[in-house]
């Protein structure tokens, strides 16, 4: 029986793929980055892909150029209703004074980062994840399809949390120019 044409089936795959095609010292700096963890999904993803044609890794590598070109997308938190939307304010602060927060945050609960900047409105939200150190976007990047799991309740627990860390930093801003 002949297999018709090669077609990744996962991510996994499509990374692959596009990584196997990747000269050497590109595959070792990309691989520099990635945990132990993700070393492993590659490998096994290389395993699934051996018989893979040519032409399918260059589609791996032009949709991997494609995705890179659109950029970042953020899901839309369901049932995201703007005029009444409790991370609104995050946005009348200072910019570089909310990254701190948010980067402050990051480490303990990227999750709650990644719920706020997918509640903001699009230009601010670039200009947020923009002024993040590259290591923490590629460490929240992963969480962002967890955005859709998030209960209203939950949502709002880190809704207040993030307006109650701005309140504070806008506090502590004023007392140091005292």
């Amino acid at each position: 029986m002949q297999r018709g044409p090669w077609t990744a089936e996962s991510g996994i795959e499509r990374a692959a793929l596009a990584y196997s095609l990747l000269p050497l010292r590109f595959a070792d700096e990309v691989n520099s980055h990635l945990t132990i963890a993700e070393r492993q999904r590659l490998r096994d993803g290389l395993g699934r892909v051996r018989e893979a044609s040519d032409h399918a890794r260059i589609e791996a590598i032009r949709a991997l150029v494609a995705a890179v070109r659109k950029g970042v997308v953020f899901p839309r938190p369901a049932a995201h209703d703007d005029n009444d939307c409790p991370f609104h304010p995050i946005g009348d602060h200072p910019r570089d004074r909310v990254v701190q927060v948010l980067e402050r945050v990051a480490r303990r609960d990227a999750l709650e980062v990644v719920v706020t900047l997918c509640h903001l409105g699009e230009e601010v939200r670039q200009e947020l994840w923009f002024g993040l150190y590259a290591d923490t976007r590629a460490f929240l990047l992963p969480r962002l399809e967890e955005v859709h799991l998030m209960s209203a309740a939950r949502t709002r627990e880190y809704a207040r949390d993030m307006n109650a860390r701005m309140a504070r930093s806008v506090r502590q801003a004023v007392a140091r120019r005292r």
